[in-house]
C-alpha cells in the first residue's frame, strides 16, 4: 500500500482554494467525490492517508480521486459544489461521481467568512437544542443566535427526502457512471434510492467504539470508520462500478472492532 502515490499525485482537495493548482485537466478518468466528513480530506503522512477509503479506491482503480467535500457540510453545500463541478472545465463524461448525502439537521449556510467554517454547519441545531459544543463553535453560533433559530424554522425532514430524490434523479441523468450513498438513513428513501438498507452512519455505528477512539470529543477514525472497513467501503465501491449492482451494499463483511 505505500505505493499508492507513485502512479498518483496525493488525491486533490478541490476545496482548497490555494493549493488547487494541478492542471486535472490532463486526467480523463477520475473519481470526483461530494459529501461530509464520510468522504473529507485528511492530513498526514503517505503510509496515514493510504488508509481511508478512497485512497484505497483510487489505488485500485487506478483513477485519481478530487474531492470536493467537508466534514460537518450541509446537503446544499454538497449540491453546489457538485454544479460547480459540472459546470467547470474540470468536468469529464468519463468522470466517476459519488455522492454522499448527509444530515438533515443542518442548517444550508454556504459562503464562509468571519471565522466561519465547514463543520459548523452540522452544530448549529445542537446548539439550538442546548447540547454540549466545543468552545470554538458555541462563541460563533451564539453571536448568530437570532438568525440562525429563524433559519432552523426552515428545516424539514420532507423537504430534505424530497431533494434527495430529486439528486438520485438527476445523477441518473448524467453520462457518467455515478453513485449516490446515503451517509443517514430517513424512512422512505429507500422507495427511490438504489442502496437498500444501507448507510455509513449504520457502518460507523456498528464498530464497538471505544475510550480510545475518541479524543477531545472528535472521532480519530478516517471517515468515521475503522482501516478495516474503510478498506471494506473502497471494495464494494469498487465493485460497484465494475458490475453495476447495488447489492454489494450490506452489512456484509463490516467488522465490528
Amino acid at each position: 500500500m505505500n505505493k499508492m502515490y507513485n502512479y498518483f499525485p496525493k488525491y486533490v482537495d478541490r476545496t482548497d482554494r490555494d493549493t488547487f493548482h494541478v492542471n486535472m485537466s490532463k486526467f480523463d478518468n477520475k473519481i470526483v467525490i461530494f459529501g461530509d466528513s464520510y468522504a473529507k480530506p485528511h492530513e498526514g503522512s503517505e503510509e496515514d492517508l493510504n488508509k481511508n477509503w478512497y485512497s484505497i479506491l483510487s489505488y485500485r482503480t487506478q483513477r485519481q480521486v478530487v474531492l470536493y467535500s467537508q466534514a460537518g457540510t450541509s446537503l446544499l453545500y454538497s449540491k453546489q459544489e457538485l454544479f460547480n463541478y459540472l459546470n467547470s472545465e474540470l468536468y469529464n463524461e468519463n468522470d466517476w461521481i459519488i455522492f454522499i448525502t448527509t444530515s438533515f439537521t443542518r442548517i444550508p449556510f454556504v459562503h464562509i467568512e468571519d471565522g466561519w467554517k465547514y463543520h459548523q454547519q452540522s452544530q448549529i441545531l445542537s446548539y439550538i437544542l442546548k447540547e454540549n459544543l466545543r468552545d470554538e463553535d458555541y462563541h460563533i453560533i451564539k453571536e448568530n443566535e437570532n438568525t440562525l433559530k429563524w433559519l432552523s424554522r426552515g428545516i424539514s425532514q420532507e423537504d430534505f427526502i424530497n431533494d434527495m430524490r430529486i439528486m438520485s434523479t438527476f445523477l441518473k441523468s448524467l453520462p457518467n457512471k455515478t453513485l449516490l450513498i446515503p451517509g443517514f438513513y430517513y424512512q422512505g428513501i429507500e422507495k427511490f434510492l438504489d442502496i437498500k438498507d444501507f448507510y455509513l452512519n449504520g457502518v460507523s455505528q456498528y464498530e464497538n467504539i471505544h475510550e480510545h477512539i475518541l479524543s477531545l470529543n472528535r472521532d480519530m477514525r478516517y471517515n468515521h470508520m475503522s482501516d478495516g472497513n474503510n478498506k471494506v467501503l473502497a471494495t464494494k465501491i469498487t465493485d460497484y462500478f465494475k458490475n453495476g449492482d447495488t447489492n454489494v451494499f450490506s452489512m456484509e463483511g463490516f467488522e465490528r472492532e
